[in-house]
């Protein structure tokens, strides 16, 4: 039996509604309209707050985005989006690119160099040393920086993520690149197991901390009070022979034994056939990869909370 229903009321809509070009069209001339009281539309504010974010001495980080080209209706030939980061986090540039080549985006790497409240002194992107001879002609004496994320990220591409020591492989990967200042360590330390951490003043053992570490609880909950130091080349490329030599299956040298093991599960090994030539291209670039600022320079405290109970930065 059909339930009954709400009888019409004999009305019906006379009209289609809106297409979502002409919501947008009308979304664009709102914001491009000067009639509000102060006189100035929502696109030119924007504009302005984007052209004055400043780096004076400090680090830009610039790379191609391609995910937004595809909320434009009227490309106009456009690929990906070059846009450009300062330290802080402000945006303070960002042009559509008809192409990644460096003809595409140099006329406007040029026009943000012009601005007379940016002028960086490190550049990070995730080709470097790629087209360092343009950077250098745009912005003399500049020092270009291979991100940390990229480079681990050519090497994580080449594990099997369903692994059973893929989480400890890429924990130890990211050890071998970089650690933590041990005075941050400390602090940290002190505040799990005097409870200051806990809004219940739970206070952690040595065994509860040290099977967090093991987990991304500990790195996603903490990590932020923990400022990390890069090392220098020769140690990165020695500890990532060593971490190599520990998670691989098979060695052709007798002298370095692989210690890794195959996926009790599935029997499969950790690595692809793609992981040396990863390594390998990460040692050759390893000298781009250590900071060149001091610790103190690299990193922005952020003060805590009056309220806090760790007073951790």
């Amino acid at each position: 039996m059909t339930p009954p229903h709400v009888d019409k009321d004999g009305d019906f809509v006379r009209q289609c509604p809106p297409l979502g070009d002409t919501i947008r069209d009308m979304c664009d001339a709102a914001s491009s309209s000067q009639k509000n009281p102060w006189c100035v539309s929502d696109h030119d504010r924007h504009v302005c707050e984007t052209q004055s974010v400043k780096c004076i001495g400090g680090i830009f980080a610039q790379d191609h985005t391609f995910q937004v080209t595809k909320n434009c209706l009227d490309k106009q030939g456009a690929v990906a989006a070059w846009d450009v980061a300062s330290d802080t986090g402000e945006i303070a540039f960002a042009v559509l690119a008809r192409s990644t080549e460096t003809e595409d985006f140099a006329h406007a790497a040029q026009q943000l160099m012009r601005r007379p409240h940016f002028k960086p002194r490190i550049k990070c992107s995730d080709t470097w040393p790629n087209k360092k001879e343009c950077w250098c002609q745009i912005v003399p004496g500049l020092e270009g920086r291979l991100g940390l994320f990229h480079c681990q990220k050519r090497i994580i591409g080449t594990l099997k993520k369903n692994h059973i020591d893929c989480f400890e492989a890429v924990t130890d990967l990211l050890a071998s690149m970089c650690e933590c200042c041990v005075d941050d360590c400390d602090r940290l330390l002190a505040a799990l197991k005097d409870g200051s951490m806990s809004r219940s003043g739970r206070k952690h053992t040595s065994q509860e901390i040290t099977d967090m570490k093991g987990t991304r609880v500990f790195r996603d909950r903490h990590s932020k009070f923990l400022r990390k130091r890069l090392h220098k080349e020769a140690t990165i490329v020695q500890m990532l022979d060593d971490w190599f030599c520990r998670c691989k299956v098979t060695s052709s040298d007798a002298a370095r034994p692989a210690q890794g093991r195959l996926d009790p599960m599935r029997g499969t090994a950790l690595f692809t056939p793609d992981a040396k030539p990863a390594i390998e291209n990460c040692e050759e670039k390893a000298k781009h990869v250590s900071d060149v600022l001091p610790l103190e320079e690299m990193h922005k405290e952020t003060l805590p909370n009056p309220n806090s109970g760790h007073q951790l930065i």
